[in-house]
């Protein structure tokens, strides 16, 4: 028995070298049993011709026992141990698969693919703000507040409106502003319009007249103005109500026998070569030497609003034709007693022919025309930017 149990324990550690995975050959049985030399005991002990049997015996049981190696040795030297049942394992394929899929994330804004609350996706370099597809990856659309490039001028997205000035109308187009060939209420003049004979340079940049301002009053006035800051408040009052630019330094163009447009124009006095004109771009004058010396080239008829004055409307202005004082004043513009009187001037001829505008021009009718007493009936207000 003393062979039997060297065959058994050489048997159980190989079965248990192959197990780890050592750098070591598994240790078999030889196909005929192992011999310890002693052949005729083998035999006797195994009754007779046992020698053969138990050769043949032992080398089948050690081949059906034993698992069977599918293990190679690769360059290193190296021995890796396997079992044909491991290998085979569907189990453990699966697992391996699922482990190693590069397919990558999903679900995800810039991955190119039209995932959901995506309405596009053209990837991470092509998904940009004013593109056909957004960072954000929405389809972009006229009012989403974004300018789609190559496709819309304009797009305040919920403020978008045909009507605002220079704003962006609902088709994602410029509203109506400045340059855009019109005149509009916010406006003095549009370069990109033709320009009126006679008219001042119009300032492309912001529609606006190269020129002084000048306005004669829509409403009209008793001679009791409060003074001349009266007159001067009730001028500064039509043009915040008118929207003008530079409201607040219009000035009437009075005299209250002492303070006239010679002295009290200083602004206008300094601005040699800066033209006046009326509210429709028509030139009145070069500048305020101009004015003092030739009167205006054209009836001051146009309002703060931009309407016409009918023709033969009066104006107070006791002012002589150079800008001096002249004749009464209504005691300084502070009453309408009906023995007092106050200069005047025609605001247009009778009719626009050219006898009638040359004599109105020639006399200095404009602002020295008569006398009107003060009590008699209201009158309007010229009133020039400063």
């Amino acid at each position: 028995m003393q062979c039997g149990s060297r065959k058994s324990s050489l048997w159980i550690v190989g079965l248990a070298v192959a197990a780890l995975g050592c750098q070591a050959h598994p240790v078999l049985d030889p196909p005929g049993g192992i011999d310890d030399g002693d052949d005729g005991d083998n035999g006797d002990d195994g009754g007779g011709d046992g020698d053969d049997d138990s050769g043949d015996d032992s080398g089948d049981d050690s081949g059906d026992d034993s698992p069977t190696p599918t293990s190679g040795a690769d360059p290193t030297g190296s021995l890796t141990t396997g079992t044909t049942g491991d290998s085979g394992d569907s189990g453990g394929s699966s697992e391996t698969s699922d482990a190693t899929d590069t397919t990558g994330p999903t679900g995800e804004c810039g991955d190119g693919r039209l995932d959901a609350g995506e309405t596009c996706d053209l990837g991470y370099l092509e998904n940009k703000d004013g593109g056909k597809c957004t960072k954000d990856c929405q389809q972009a659309y006229c009012g989403d507040g974004q300018v789609w490039e190559g496709v819309e001028t304009c797009d305040a997205g919920m403020a978008n409106n045909d009507n605002f000035y220079g704003g962006c109308r609902e088709n994602c187009t410029p509203g109506p502003g400045c340059n855009d060939g019109l005149l509009q209420p916010e406006e003095e003049c549009d370069a990109s319009a033709p320009a009126p004979e006679g008219a001042v340079d119009c300032d492309a940049g912001n529609c606006r007249l190269m020129a002084r301002v000048a306005f004669v009053t829509a409403a009209a006035f008793s001679a009791d103005l409060g003074g001349l800051a009266g007159a001067d408040a009730a001028c500064v009052a039509a043009a915040n109500a008118a929207k003008l630019d530079n409201a607040g330094s219009f000035l009437a163009y009075m005299s209250d026998g002492v303070a006239a447009p010679a002295n009290r124009f200083t602004d206008g006095a300094k601005a040699k070569g800066f033209p006046y004109a009326r509210r429709d771009g028509q030139k009145l004058a070069n500048d305020l030497d101009d004015l003092f010396t030739t009167g205006l080239r054209v009836p001051l008829v146009i309002t703060e609003l931009g309407t016409t004055l009918p023709p033969e409307k009066l104006a107070w202005t006791g002012v002589d034709i150079h800008g001096e004082p002249g004749g009464p004043h209504c005691e300084e513009w502070s009453t309408d007693f009906f023995q007092y009187t106050g200069r005047v001037g025609q605001v247009s001829p009778a009719t626009d022919s050219d006898a009638d505008l040359f004599a109105w021009g020639i006399n200095g009718n404009w602002v020295d025309y008569t006398s009107r007493p003060c009590f008699k009936e209201a009158v309007h207000l010229y009133c020039f930017e400063d």
